[in-house]
């Protein structure tokens, strides 16, 4: 409402009123950087593509400090009467543009680092399951759910150098993805929340089956807990979700063959 509706809705009274053109110049840039602030902001809390590398925000500064407050600054100091006020002003914009300057993330994670937990959790995921069959067609049932959501998220995941990703490569290869929110496309026709709700289903019902709280896969307090709110989590988080679910499905089945 304020970038789109009440800062355009600004500039064409303003524009109405007699003045000199310079304040009418200054007022559209003005106007400008507040509609892209506005967008900027926005597309940070929708997880937008062009705003989580923090370019739009980064751009946005830039033009704020180094066009928009010299242009204000030197167009209003030539006036006597403004001259006062267009110093405060200008001091207060300065002061504003670097505190949102010093919320840009210019030096994020090394992408790679964040891959290496992953890729231990699946190599680990491999060695448990050594000389281990899946022993129901439950157990196999969650596997193969597993592996299916984890295949979709590593489709739309973005990677450097933009090659399709698959599961059993990600540790033998040198693909890297980089971590973001999980794509719309994940959702595309339901798909993704649908293998979801069935990964919770099944699992609910092999808690049900199971003795022994310690033996029981956790729901609760993971990713599965409210599947609709797996929107809030990144693609590398959900990915190590679900191959940790997997390993204490491993586990389980591991404690009660021995118990038998």
């Amino acid at each position: 409402l304020m970038g789109l509706v009440f800062l355009p809705l600004m500039f064409v009274l303003k524009t109405k009123e007699e003045g000199p053109k310079q304040d009418k110049i200054t007022l559209a840039l003005g106007v400008l950087l507040g509609i892209s602030f506005c967008v900027s902001t926005l597309g940070t809390w929708l997880h937008w593509p062009i705003a989580r590398s923090g370019i739009f925000w980064l751009i946005t500064t830039g033009i704020s400090l180094f066009v928009f407050i010299p242009v204000y600054f030197f167009m209003g100091i030539r006036k006597p009467e403004a001259k006062v006020n267009t110093i405060v002003t200008s001091v207060l914009f300065v002061a504003i543009t670097m505190w949102q300057f010093s919320m840009i993330n210019l030096r994020p994670v090394n992408p790679e680092v964040k891959m290496n937990g992953y890729i231990q959790n699946e190599q680990l995921l491999e060695k448990m399951r050594v000389q281990f069959k899946d022993t129901s067609k439950l157990v196999a049932h969650i596997n193969n759910t597993c592996e299916q959501i984890k295949a979709m998220i590593l489709e739309y995941s973005e990677t450097v150098t933009g090659e399709h990703v698959q599961p059993k490569d990600i540790a033998t290869s040198n693909i890297v993805i980089l971590e973001s929110s999980l794509k719309m496309e994940f959702y595309k026709g339901g798909e993704g929340l649908a293998l979801l709700s069935a990964l919770k289903d099944d699992i609910t019902k092999y808690n049900e089956t199971v003795s022994g709280e310690g033996n029981k896969i956790p729901i609760e307090h993971s990713i599965l807990g409210d599947v609709n709110k797996v929107f809030f989590y990144s693609d590398l988080f959900v990915l190590n979700s679900i191959t940790q679910l997997q390993m204490s499905l491993v586990q389980s089945e591991k404690t009660l063959l021995a118990v038998k």
